[in-house]
């Protein structure tokens, strides 16, 4: 079963059955729902303590509510079992946040909710539909922290430090994807007086950190003992980024490669764990080895030049969303094209290499079934090579960014 079956049958409170590690995935997936939308409509403020689950099931919101063009008919009937579930439908919703900042590169959603008396889980929200979200997850590559992680050690400390309303409070944290990763900066590097309130900190197939950012945490008095629970998939790409620890645990997804990082084919007992698997896939080990290879000589001024390119392209040509990355069109695509042709040879040569080893991974690597890796393959191939040729300024196919890839690439080989 998956989160939304096991939910249904789920009819024991949190006071007749203790929280869980499913019940943590639950709580970062229906977070992904925009319920800040339904406050600010309303004009409520976002940290009143006086809303349930339950509160934000409404029909006149699901559009703005889900939105991002990711698993929202998923999110949405998750929400609807959750609203009426005896078990999540009264759970208290507070201290609700979210900031979304272009000058700053962020993008950071955090909410609380009340389990039971005296225990809150602090849950941050994964990269949603906008390519600024998908931008900052890039970010943690090369930056030693990205303004959400700061923010989430900061949302931490204002609601549970010293003299305020949460001081005596114990904690989960958790999140989904890069919430995660958020989740586990701000357990390792808020104040000592909160780290000891923290029960244990989720990351559901999380990205991890950086090697000189690992090496700091494992310098806090808390490192070790902070209890870290980290699950991924099978196939995991976006839970083994940058992943320098040993104790995450494989759960099974019935889903295929990238898409196990959408939680709806993770299988679960009815019991609230999960099932687990014995191993990662090859395709998952083969990705991580090759990007940690990668990261370990690419510089941070590579990096930096690969993000800011790419994301800047994407959102020069009026792609800002997922959904928007879903519907471009030719006249999108060619602004693209010709954005890639005024770099300089220097950042198109850093990108390419790039490009190069995700190509790599997903033709060697099996990310996509072989027959529609064939498919898709040949029509970039046909497009990037082949239509590029009718423009009027034609351009060797080593100025796209798959260009210099597929033309070494026979179809056979493809």
């Amino acid at each position: 079963m998956n989160i939304i079956d096991y939910l249904a049958i789920s009819h024991k409170t949190f006071e007749e059955k203790p929280f869980g590690e499913v019940d943590s995935l639950i709580l970062c997936q229906l977070f992904y729902a925009k319920i800040e939308k339904v406050l600010e409509d309303e004009k409520v403020p976002l940290i009143s303590p006086k809303w349930e689950i339950r509160d934000f099931y409404r029909e006149e919101y699901f559009h703005e509510m889900f939105n991002d063009d990711i698993s929202d008919k998923e999110n949405r009937e998750l929400y609807t079992v959750a609203a009426g579930s005896r078990r999540f439908r009264n759970v208290k919703v507070k201290n609700i946040i979210s900031h979304l900042s272009v000058e700053e590169g962020k993008q950071f959603a955090a909410c609380t909710f009340e389990i039971e008396k005296g225990v809150d889980y602090v849950c941050f929200r994964g990269t949603d539909g906008t390519m600024l979200g998908w931008k900052e997850d890039f970010m943690m590559s090369y930056l030693e922290e990205v303004p959400a992680q700061r923010e989430a050690v900061e949302y931490i400390e204002k609601f549970y430090g010293n003299l305020s309303m949460g001081m005596l409070k114990k904690l989960y944290i958790g999140g989904h994807s890069k919430g995660g990763n958020l989740a586990m900066y701000a357990g390792m590097m808020v104040n000592p007086s909160i780290q000891q309130r923290i029960i244990e900190v989720y990351s559901h197939d999380g990205p991890g950190f950086r090697e000189t950012v690992l090496e700091k945490m494992m310098e806090k008095p808390g490192y070790e003992s902070l209890n870290v629970n980290k699950t991924v998939p099978q196939a995991s790409i976006v839970g083994m980024l940058m992943e320098g620890r040993d104790d995450y645990k494989i759960v099974d997804s019935k889903s295929f490669s990238i898409g196990q990082h959408v939680t709806f084919e993770w299988q679960v007992k009815a019991d609230g764990t999960f099932e687990y698997a014995n191993q990662l896939t090859s395709a998952s080990i083969y990705f991580e080895s090759s990007l940690k290879e990668w990261l370990k000589v690419a510089s941070t001024e590579q990096l930096e030049i690969f993000v800011d390119t790419v994301f800047g392209i994407l959102m020069n040509n009026g792609i800002n969303t997922v959904h928007e990355l879903k519907g471009i069109n030719t006249i999108q695509l060619a602004g693209m094209y010709d954005d890639v042709k005024k770099l300089d040879p220097e950042i198109k040569e850093v990108v390419n290499s790039v490009v190069k080893t995700l190509a790599q991974y997903f033709i060697h690597g099996k990310m996509v079934k072989p027959a529609e890796g064939v498919r898709k393959l040949k029509e970039a191939k046909a497009f990037l090579l082949g239509h590029q040729s009718t423009r009027k300024n034609e351009q060797e196919p080593s100025e796209s960014l798959f260009g210099e890839y597929l033309s070494e690439k026979s179809d056979s080989e493809l």
